[in-house]
C-alpha cells in the first residue's frame, strides 16, 4: 500500500507548468482556457428573471438553475468568474453546503439549457471545485468531486462541439488541484482516483469525431505534468486533421522526453499551413544549428532524390557524426532510400548502427533489405535497436577544430 500511495500521490503533488504551451511558437493558436461567454437569460422566463438579482442567495440561484433559468446561470457566473488575479476566499462550512446544492441544480438543470448555456454549466461546475483549493477547505470538500465528474462526462458526450471542448477545458484546469487542507492517505487515494477518471475522459476526447475536440483533448493532456499519462496525445501526430497535428507540436514543444526531434523533423516539409514554420521554430529553440536544420530538411523532403542526397552529404562530412541521420533515413518510406542507408550503415562500426542493421534484418518490410541486412549483421538478428533522439546527440554537432 505505501508504494501505491507514493505513486498515486503524484497526481496531487505534481506541478502543472506546461498548460500554456498550446500557444507555443507564436502561431496564434487559440487558448483553450479563454474567457467564458456571458450568459444571456433564456427567453420566456421574464417572471423568473424578475425574482432574481444580485442580492439573491445561492439557494435561490440553485432553484433557478434547476428550472433552466438563464438569469440564474448569469448570476452564478458573476459570483464564480472573478479575475484570476483575485485570490479565492476559503469556503466556509455553510457556504460548502450551498455550493453542493448548486452543483446538484447544475446536474438537474443542465439539459434544460441550450448548448450556449451547457457550456457555462460545465465551466461553472469546475470553478466551484476550484473554490475548495483555498486554505482552509471545509471537511466535506470531497462532496463536490463526483458531481463535477458527472457533468464533465455528460459534457463530453454532448452533441455540441463547444460543450465537449468546454468539458475538456475544465478538466485541464484541475490536474494540479488539491483541497486546501492536509489529507490522510485515504483521501489522497480518493483524489488520485478521481483524477484518473478525468484522465479517462481526456483520452476519450482524443477519439472524438470532431478535430476541434481532439485538439482540445491534446491540449488537456499536455497540461498534465505526468509524462506517462500525457503520452497518448503524442500519437495524434498521425491525426488526419492538420489542426490536431499542429496542436500536438505546439502543446508539447517544451517536453523533449515526450516529443523528440526525430518526431518533429518530418513536419518540416508538411504543406499544411503553419506546420513547417512551427516545426522549424521548435527545432531552433532546441538548439539545432543551421547545418543540422539543413540536414533535417533534406531527410524529410518529399522528393526521394533529395533524401538520397542527404546520405551522400552525411557520408562526405567529417565535422559531424552522421550515424543517427542514417538511422533516421533507414526508416524511410522509400525502399531505395532504406537500401542506400543500409549500405552506409554497414560500413559503420558504431553500436547504434549495428543494432539498427539487426532491426532491419528482422523488421524491414522489404524481403531484399531484410536479407541484405542479415548478411552484414548475422550475429545480432534478434537485437532490437532503439534510436536515440536524432539531433540530441552531441556527436551531431560540428566539431571544433
Amino acid at each position: 500500500m505505501p508504494e501505491r500511495f507514493d505513486t498515486r500521490s503524484k497526481w496531487i503533488t505534481g506541478s502543472v507548468g506546461l498548460a500554456g504551451l498550446i500557444a507555443a511558437g507564436g502561431i496564434g493558436w487559440k487558448s483553450w482556457n479563454g474567457p467564458t461567454r456571458q450568459v444571456v437569460p433564456a427567453a420566456g422566463t421574464a417572471s423568473a428573471v424578475a425574482s432574481l438579482d444580485d442580492s439573491s442567495e445561492l439557494g435561490q440561484i440553485a432553484e433557478g438553475i434547476q428550472k433552466g433559468e438563464g438569469m440564474a446561470l448569469a448570476l452564478l457566473q458573476k459570483q464564480l468568474l472573478s479575475p484570476e488575479s483575485v485570490p479565492a476566499a476559503a469556503v466556509s462550512t455553510e457556504r460548502s453546503i450551498a455550493w453542493q446544492t448548486v452543483l446538484t441544480s447544475l446536474l438537474k438543470g443542465n439539459q434544460k439549457y441550450t448548448a450556449y448555456g451547457r457550456i457555462n454549466v460545465v465551466t461553472l461546475a469546475g470553478r466551484i471545485v476550484e473554490q475548495y483549493g483555498a486554505d482552509p477547505a471545509p471537511a466535506d470538500w470531497s462532496a463536490v468531486l463526483v458531481p463535477f465528474s458527472e457533468l464533465a462526462a455528460t459534457g463530453l458526450a454532448d452533441s455540441d462541439v463547444g460543450v465537449r471542448i468546454a468539458a475538456l477545458q475544465q478538466v485541464s484546469r484541475l490536474w494540479n488541484w488539491a483541497p486546501g487542507r492536509d489529507m490522510h492517505p485515504g483521501q489522497v487515494e480518493h483524489v488520485a482516483a478521481w483524477k484518473e477518471g478525468l484522465l479517462s475522459l481526456a483520452n476519450r476526447g482524443l477519439k472524438d469525431s470532431a478535430p476541434q475536440v481532439r485538439a482540445a483533448a491534446v491540449a488537456t493532456l499536455a497540461a498534465l505534468p505526468l509524462d506517462d499519462q500525457a503520452s497518448p496525445a503524442i500519437a495524434k501526430l498521425d491525426d488526419p486533421s492538420p489542426e490536431v497535428r499542429l496542436q500536438v507540436l505546439a502543446a508539447f514543444a517544451n517536453r523533449r522526453t515526450l516529443l523528440d526531434e526525430e518526431a518533429i523533423i518530418p513536419f518540416l516539409c508538411d504543406p499544411s499551413p503553419g506546420m513547417a514554420a512551427t516545426a522549424d521554430r521548435i527545432l531552433r529553440d532546441r538548439g539545432l544549428t543551421e547545418t543540422q536544420l539543413g540536414l533535417a530538411h533534406l531527410v524529410s523532403h518529399p522528393t526521394e532524390a533529395m533524401r538520397l542526397s542527404a546520405i551522400d552529404i552525411v557520408n562526405e562530412r567529417v565535422d559531424i557524426d552522421g550515424t543517427l541521420w542514417l538511422i533516421f533515413l533507414s526508416r524511410d518510406r522509400s525502399e531505395t532510400v532504406r537500401a542506400r542507408a543500409l549500405d552506409a550503415l554497414s560500413k559503420n562500426e558504431r553500436p547504434e548502427a549495428r543494432k539498427r542493421l539487426s532491426e532491419m534484418a528482422t523488421n524491414d518490410p522489404s524481403d531484399d533489405i531484410r536479407q541484405a541486412a542479415a548478411r552484414v549483421a548475422p550475429g545480432d538478428a534478434e537485437t532490437t535497436a532503439s534510436l536515440p533522439t536524432l539531433p540530441g546527440s552531441p556527436a551531431l554537432y560540428p566539431k571544433a577544430n
